[in-house]
């Protein structure tokens, strides 16, 4: 949504706004694009019977392209709204708070992880 609504006990669900938003713009003064020895083939079938169908296929081949491009300029704007994120974040404490031993499980996953890469390191090494 656009970060609008209306939310005022009629039923309608306020809009919702996105938690990341990139607009972006970008222009190109010069684009160049150079082809050396373009070859196509265009095979074309067309059948009118009781329906209509069209069936196509193109065999090309090129020997060099040269692309230039000059003057870009991009301009990007970004908006990051962390409200969910603070509220994931706070549900996962609280789980892990009700439930420390699933940080414990974690830590050893990730030791495991950690040690196994370390060891495939050490024996690439040596």
């Amino acid at each position: 949504g656009n970060g609008t609504g209306t939310g005022t006990g009629t039923g309608l669900k306020k809009a919702t706004r996105p938690d990341v938003f990139l607009d972006a713009n970008v222009s190109v003064k010069v684009i160049e694009i150079t082809v050396k020895n373009l070859k196509a083939r265009l095979n074309l079938d067309a059948k009118v019977s009781s329906l209509v169908k069209l069936t196509a296929g193109v065999d090309a081949s090129v020997e060099k392209v040269n692309i230039t491009i000059k003057g870009v300029r991009a301009e990007a704007k970004l908006r990051v709204h962390l409200d969910n994120v603070a509220k994931v974040v706070d549900k996962a404490l609280a789980t892990i708070e009700e439930h420390p031993e699933l940080l414990t499980t974690l830590v050893k996953s990730v030791g495991k992880a950690v040690s196994g890469t370390l060891g495939s390191v050490v024996n690439t090494l040596g």
